[in-house]
């Protein structure tokens, strides 16, 4: 049985929830379980996604006992608002309240407000611990008097003025808190118009104190939590902050965390791994700042993160073309399983991975080239196998919104450059037997299979 089940009831019993509360809640996670099912069951795979067709609909309807996938569709909604307005009434009111920490001194507020004098706030800086007052005042002044704070709603001000004193206290606690002040201010400055952020911190001890120790010890850490404020989740749990998971867990990650993004939706699933490795590279960059990450092993994390997305970007670009084309063919008539596989050389291959390397790879496939795919716009296995390694290059390389997910390096395939992109394993072979100069061999000591079929 599923545990929030009992939960609520136990929520019901102890008055913490009214009853009616309680029971749509229970209604709604039975219905959407029982839709999960359906959705899973006509899918044949794990998926948490809404068919599009009429075709699906009509079987997810039938399976969940309406005549029609409108009454199916109306009763979720009804679900999903019952269920938005009950998380709203019991989270989001809190969120409101006054997230100000009793026993702040009422000079962090003053300072922040410029409610104290020049000569008093910089004595009362240095006299925190702040190396540098006068420069962190200045940095103050200029975030208080920035276009984007002086435009802000009464709610985001309100927000940010609970924000900075109860910042500008948890900075004493690090060696040198003007320095870590300018790092944090980068972040602040990127989430003033996303206050839900700041209401984290905030309420989040914990997290507030990770993010302090963070970027007193790296600027690097820093920049990434302000290019991308989503990261600051990572920062919840200190547990699993300093301990990155191994291989196996990180592929059980990125599958549950790929679960609702079909894999045709090449956008949505281009952000989703950007976000996944720098979340994961994160997790690794704290815990070899805070010394439970031995520097030896730094590099063999990073080369895993790199060939679970690796694997997952050739099953999403293969899927693709797939839909499109059908299967390539081998020989002997037979539909590839892939059949394809990256070789990873360098860095990459010799688990040797830092936290902005590129990546060496070299494509090779065993499909037939002279057949062709099997699907109703079938196109020959060479093109098809050239359009996916052209496909997964994009998913690495292109700059999205969250930035590019890894710079790739192809020149390492036979004839480098002017080589083609893909090739077969065969012709891989032969050209190392009979065209490749020492340096390719040499470079050979270091290359292994890294995703697809290896």
């Amino acid at each position: 049985q599923r545990e929030l089940l009992p939960i609520l009831r136990e929520l019901e019993a102890l008055e913490l929830l009214p009853p009616d509360v309680v029971g749509e809640l229970r209604e709604a996670y039975v219905f959407l379980r029982n839709l999960e099912h359906a959705l899973q069951g006509i899918e044949d795979k794990q998926t948490q996604t809404l068919p599009e067709d009429d075709l699906n609909r009509a079987r997810v309807a039938l399976i969940m006992g309406f005549d029609s996938w409108d009454e199916c569709q109306t009763v979720l909604d009804g679900h999903r608002e019952r269920v938005a307005t009950h998380f709203a009434n019991i989270i989001a009111s809190e969120e409101e309240e006054d997230a100000g920490e009793s026993g702040l001194a009422e000079e962090w507020q003053e300072i922040w407000l410029a409610e104290m004098d020049d000569e008093s706030a910089l004595d009362w800086l240095r006299g925190q611990g702040y190396e540098n007052p006068g420069e962190s005042c200045r940095e103050l002044a200029e975030l208080r008097n920035s276009r984007t704070v002086e435009t802000l709603q009464t709610q985001g001000r309100k927000r940010l003025n609970q924000f900075m004193p109860v910042l500008l206290d948890a900075l004493t606690g690090v060696e040198k808190p003007s320095q870590t002040l300018s790092r944090v201010l980068q972040l602040v400055s990127a989430i003033l118009r996303r206050t839900a952020y700041m209401v984290l911190l905030l309420e989040n001890p914990g997290a507030r104190t990770q993010l302090v120790r963070l970027c007193s010890e790296s600027p690097w850490v820093a920049q990434q939590l302000a290019e991308t404020p989503l990261l600051l989740d990572e920062l919840l749990n200190a547990e699993s902050l300093y301990t990155p998971p191994a291989r196996e867990e990180l592929q059980d990650d990125l599958r549950q965390q790929m679960l609702r993004i079909p894999y045709e939706d090449l956008e949505e699933q281009m952000e989703s791994l950007r976000h996944f490795k720098k979340a994961h590279i994160l997790r690794v960059a704290a815990s070899e700042l805070m010394g439970t990450l031995p520097l030896m092993k730094v590099s063999d994390y990073l080369t895993w993160i790199a060939e679970v997305v690796l694997d997952h970007v050739v099953d999403v670009a293969f899927a693709n073309l797939v839909s499109r084309h059908g299967y390539p063919r081998r020989s002997d008539g037979s539909a590839c399983e892939t059949d394809f596989a990256i070789i990873g050389y360098g860095k990459l291959g010799g688990i040797e991975l830092g936290y902005t390397s590129d990546l060496d790879l070299v494509f090779v496939h065993q499909a037939d080239p002279e057949l062709s795919t099997d699907g109703d716009k079938p196109i020959d296995n060479a093109v098809f196998f050239t359009r996916l390694g052209q496909r997964i290059v994009h998913i690495l390389s292109a700059q999205t919104p969250s930035g590019q997910l890894y710079e790739v390096d192809l020149r390492l395939r036979p004839s480098g450059n002017s080589g083609l992109l893909v090739t077969t394993l065969s012709a891989f072979g032969k050209y190392q037997r009979n065209n490749a100069w020492t340096w390719e061999h040499q470079a050979l000591a270091r290359a292994r299979g890294v995703a697809g079929c290896t």
